[in-house]
Order: C-alpha cells, then sequence, then structure tokens
C-alpha cells in the first residue's frame, strides 16, 4: 500500500506544483553591434508583459491581454499609457497611409532625392515595408504570399550548449530552401517551458491579423513558435542579404505566479491617446 501510495503523491505534488507556479519570467539580451536592450518577459495564462530598455532613458512597457484583444503601450517616462484594439491599429495604420502618400503628392524632386537615399540606406526587408506603405499596400499584404505560406522546418547543426542553466541545441530555421534563422532551442519541459506558457505569443497572432500587420508577424515567426523543436534560447534572423540580424539570447527563465497588476496599466499613470495618422 505505501508504494502506492508514494507515487500518487508525487503525481498530486507535481500537479500543484505547476498550478501554483503557473507563470514563467524569461530576461533576454540583444547582442547585436547596434543594440544591447535587455527585456523581460512575462507570460502567464493569455496574458504577456514585456518591459524593455536600450539604455536608462529609454524605458518601454507593453502589455497584451489575449482574453480582451487588448494591446497596452506604457511610456514610464511620462507617466502615461494608451490602449489599442485591433480595430483602432488598423484605422491608425490607414489614416497613416493617406497622409503618406499625400506628403509625397507635394515633394519637391530634391525631397524625392532624400526620400530615396533614405530608403537606400535600410535593409531589404524594411526597405520592402515602406514601399508597401507608400504604395498604400498594408503589412498583411504579401508580394509573395505562397512563400510567406510555406511552413518551416528545422535542421540540426550538431551545436550543443547551456544557454539559461538549460541544455540548448543547435538548429537553422528553413523556409521555402533558405535559412531565415539560426540559434540554438531549449527542448519544451515543465521545468523550462512549455507550449501552453507561449499561448499569448500565439494568440498575439489573431491580433496582428485582425489589426492588418499579419505579414509582419508571419515575417517574424510567431506562427512558427508552435512547431519548433522548443524555445529559442539563442535566435537570430538572417535577412536577404544573407547577414544576421535582432540576434537575440535568453538569459534566465523563472516560474512563478505573477501579479495581476504586471497585466494592468500601471495606478496613477494618465490615459493618453493615440496621435491621428500615428
Amino acid at each position: 500500500m505505501k508504494l502506492q501510495i508514494a507515487p500518487l503523491a508525487a503525481t498530486v505534488l507535481l500537479a500543484w506544483a505547476g498550478s501554483a507556479f503557473a507563470g514563467v519570467i524569461l530576461t533576454t539580451k540583444g547582442s547585436d553591434a547596434k543594440s544591447n536592450e535587455e527585456s523581460t518577459i512575462y507570460l502567464e495564462g493569455n496574458k504577456m508583459r514585456v518591459d524593455s530598455n536600450r539604455d536608462p532613458e529609454h524605458k518601454t512597457v507593453f502589455i497584451y491581454d489575449g482574453d480582451k484583444q487588448m494591446l497596452i503601450t506604457v511610456d514610464p517616462q511620462k507617466k502615461t499609457f494608451a490602449e489599442m484594439t485591433p480595430e483602432k491599429i488598423k484605422a491608425l495604420t490607414s489614416d497613416a497611409q493617406k497622409k503618406m502618400q499625400e506628403g509625397m503628392a507635394k515633394m519637391t524632386p530634391e525631397q524625392r532625392k532624400q526620400m530615396e537615399a533614405m530608403m537606400g540606406q535600410l535593409n531589404p526587408e524594411q526597405r520592402k515595408r515602406m514601399q508597401d506603405m507608400m504604395g498604400g499596400r498594408t503589412p498583411s499584404q504579401d508580394s509573395s504570399p505562397e512563400t510567406a505560406q510555406a511552413p518551416a522546418k528545422w535542421e540540426r547543426t550538431g551545436s550543443e550548449q547551456t544557454v539559461a542553466g538549460y541544455s540548448c541545441q543547435g538548429f537553422k530555421e528553413i523556409k521555402d530552401g533558405k535559412t531565415k534563422a539560426t540559434g540554438c532551442y531549449i527542448p519544451w519541459s515543465g521545468s523550462a517551458i512549455t507550449k501552453a506558457d507561449i499561448a499569448p505569443l500565439l494568440k498575439i497572432q489573431e491580433f496582428v491579423e485582425k489589426a492588418g500587420w499579419g505579414g509582419v508577424a508571419r515575417q517574424r515567426g510567431l506562427d512558427e513558435l508552435r512547431n519548433a523543436p522548443g524555445f529559442p534560447g539563442v535566435w537570430e534572423h538572417i535577412g536577404e542579404d544573407g547577414q544576421g540580424h535582432d540576434k537575440s539570447t535568453l538569459t534566465s527563465i523563472k516560474r512563478t505566479s505573477i501579479s495581476a497588476e504586471k497585466f494592468q496599466a500601471p495606478a496613477g499613470f494618465t490615459k493618453a491617446e493615440l496621435p491621428s495618422g500615428m
């Protein structure tokens, strides 16, 4: 009897622990030459919060409530916050495109040259996005939908390393025959990160699709994460130029209960309206 009770007690204890620490806190650090941005990501249920800082004077807070389909941006310096729905973002994007096209129609030849010179300094993805905006296309529209919808495949590189205290296996993310990202992935597990933990990252895909920005989310691989071999411990996007961009490294994983206040606008902050044409 005692032998039967022991495993039952262990099962109950594990189930209790899983429910008691339903949230997970991740910290990441950018390692590009142009950015040492640090971020803290809070995930629980269908809610997410991201605190980022490129330097002490440029802190940003981004809160997503997947149950309400609400996005909250917080400006800690000004002590203000703004609430956005997919419909509001779609309207702002449309207004911005209209104003951009009106401004371009009034440009002098010299101003057009300056604009072309500026666009020449952007990477291919940024340049295409700007051209789409100027042409009246939304980021949800992709000039090559077949490529955008092609499923990603992960190919082992044979490398292994320890990231945030966990074993991390090297992979290349391949899409349409091209390497789209490289890095290492921490296998899904209850001790590290589970697929249930990333529910808000997957649910936000619905938000951006409704907002008309689905193309950007697909480029960033949000809809591919559910099929990945694990959670990216080190991840670097490979651009059309064959160079790595936006490299980030996971520095810690902490399983804990997260206060509901983390997913709400800070008390005492003033609600601000987003400017028309933002």
